[in-house]
């Protein structure tokens, strides 16, 4: 399997997820999956499908460093979101991270987007600057932890 299709795991008792060997994520995949902590993703995959974790509020671990595009409400609703690795984000689209209260650390690409992606954020997830972490980084290296 390398592709998981729209709503396939939708509204399912999920904890953990491990999505190495996909490279698509479509709509509402894994949406309204409360119970869903954990998601592992691969290299291969480069964009999050629109509301692909949507509503997923145990959603609190995920690597996003290889990911380049996240699609409307992506992450929307996504509360227990603590931190997250965007060092190869190109775009963010409307809503992504809406309402993703919990989010306190973000790591950004030290480019010429990373200011605008900040505003995205904080805009999205309702915080003020002072509530959230961001560091700017230049290689997805620094951050493996």
């Amino acid at each position: 399997v390398q592709r998981i299709g729209n709503y396939a795991f939708s509204s399912t008792a999920l904890k953990e997820v491990n999505l190495e060997k996909i490279i698509r994520i479509s709509s509402y995949a894994f949406a309204n999956c409360e119970k869903l902590k954990t998601v592992k993703l691969g290299n291969n995959l480069k964009k999050i499908s629109k509301c692909a974790f949507e509503n997923c509020k145990s959603l609190s671990k995920i690597n996003l460093e290889n990911i380049e595009a996240i699609k409307e409400r992506a992450f929307e609703n996504c509360t227990a979101l603590k931190s997250i690795n965007l060092i190869s984000i190109k775009e963010i689209d409307k809503g992504a991270f809406k309402g993703c209260t919990g989010l306190k650390t973000v790591t950004l690409p030290q480019n010429e987007k990373a200011a605008e992606m900040k505003e995205i954020i904080l805009k999205q997830s309702g915080k003020k600057e002072k509530d959230i972490k961001f560091i700017n980084s230049l290689e997805p290296a620094e951050q493996k932890k």
